[in-house]
């Protein structure tokens, strides 16, 4: 009976709970810590509680576990974990692991059990986490109009709630091909327009956003759908990807050294043209110093890696000073101990190299295996499937994956709740319904 009483808070309550509070929870310092309100006490809760729920005896819940994405996801946490046992930051590790496991703990397995038992449909968690969203992107908007819609000003506007401009137009590159495929797939008219609404606002917000990594994201997930749809199948698709990976990597370490930087135009040609200004784009040329720091990183440690989430710490004396930048830091923290500012400090701004100098050439692998299995996974449930509106509504899910896919290339935003949380749920999706051999 509590068991019971429990599952039924955790779905109807808790869970709804935590999708909306999402977007609107802050970082909050707590001494040298910080914790972000409300979204983390809650999440520690959910954990816990569903420990005593979920039933692994399940029959339809051990299909899902027979699921390939289930077990690379799986086995890429125990690298992680046995990369933190090498880590040269300890304790920095451990606390990255545990959030990477509560993460993938609730929003993969624990929301893949729902899902399975038909208590829960995707949509839900879209509806509850999209309608917070949308008062961000409004808010957002508002705190726009008062600097007249400058394009300088669009890594202000979702302050406090998202700080860096990247990370709030990276949540809509997400949610922008769910929420267009829950347009084409549900049968209310009412809600169909009201998904198509959403999906314009979406559009319209990473267009103000001024991101040009979501902008570039957005373009080539339209032109690999076309491929898709061309060849009705999406593996020439992933050697694409792969190469596109790649060669952005080989671009990026074989540039000339040149740290003679420019300002920017501050207009639209000038954002536009500075996507393609490795020479003197301050933006461009500090992303490609965290790669080359990332990179020889890796050589120093091949195997095992520096340890998951350090590699703010570790890549700093990795840095050369003809390649360091204005924006280029040389201590993890500012001088009163608080996290650097947006755009200065932290990660790799790739995915890729992140896991590389992190966790080595395995982990880098078992990234690059997790999200290519998703995908193929996902448009085979496509090609599959008999149902014109699963068909639309899994193809809307793989272009997603594949948007974050390209997204990885420019930033690395998966430790982060607000995306963490969208990508292991789209996952889950994944699984539910694709859960065949391969």
């Amino acid at each position: 009976m509590i068991k019971k009483k429990i599952h039924t808070f955790l779905a109807r309550v808790l869970m709804p709970v935590l999708m909306i509070s999402l977007p609107f929870s802050v970082p909050v310092q707590a001494g040298i810590h910080e914790i972000n309100l409300p979204s983390e006490p809650l999440m520690g809760m959910i954990g816990l509680l569903f420990l005593f729920i979920i039933d692994f005896r399940d029959s339809s819940f051990y299909r899902f576990l027979k699921s390939p994405i289930f077990k690379i996801s799986l086995g890429f946490l125990l690298w992680m974990f046995v990369s933190t046992l090498a880590s040269s930051y300890p304790l920095i590790s451990i606390k990255y692991l545990l959030v990477s496991i509560i993460h993938w703990w609730i929003f993969y397995l624990g929301v893949g059990y729902f899902l399975v038992r038909e208590e829960h449909r995707y949509d839900q968690y879209l509806i509850w986490y999209g309608v917070s969203f949308l008062i961000i992107i409004f808010y957002s908007w508002y705190q726009h109009a008062s600097y007249s819609f400058r394009m300088d000003a669009s890594v202000l506007t979702a302050r406090p709630f998202y700080y860096d401009h990247a990370l709030y137009s990276a949540v809509m590159s997400i949610l922008l091909f769910p929420v267009v495929g829950l347009a084409i797939h549900s049968s209310q008219k009412g809600m169909r327009w009201l998904f198509a609404v959403s999906a314009l606002l979406l559009l319209i917000g990473i267009f103000l956003s001024f991101s040009r990594a979501a902008w570039i994201t957005l373009g080539i997930t339209l032109i690999v759908s076309l491929c898709i749809l061309r060849w009705r199948s999406v593996r020439p698709v992933l050697v694409i990807l792969l190469v596109l990976v790649a060669g952005s990597a080989i671009i990026s370490l074989s540039s000339p050294s040149n740290n003679m930087e420019i300002q920017r135009k501050r207009n639209l040609s000038g954002q536009i043209e500075s996507i393609f200004n490795l020479s003197s784009d301050v933006s461009n040329l500090e992303r490609i110093n965290r790669y080359r720091s990332g990179w020889r990183m890796f050589k120093d440690r091949p195997i095992l890696g520096f340890g998951p989430g350090t590699f703010a710490y570790a890549y700093l004396p990795y840095q050369k000073e003809d390649e360091m930048t204005r924006l280029s830091v040389t201590s993890p923290t500012a001088l009163d101990g608080r996290p650097h500012p947006p755009g200065k400090g932290g990660g790799a701004h790739s995915e890729y190299f992140q896991a590389l100098a992190e966790m080595g050439t395995i982990g880098l692998l078992g990234w690059i295996l997790l999200w290519a299995v998703s995908i193929d996974r996902c448009f085979w449930s496509w090609a599959q499937s008999n149902s014109t509106n699963h068909q639309w509504l899994v193809f809307a899910f793989g272009l997603s994956l594949i948007g974050y896919v390209i997204l990885g290339i420019f930033n690395n935003f998966f430790h982060s709740e607000e995306v963490s949380s969208l990508c292991w749920i789209s996952l889950a999706y994944c699984s539910a319904c694709t859960n065949e051999p391969v």
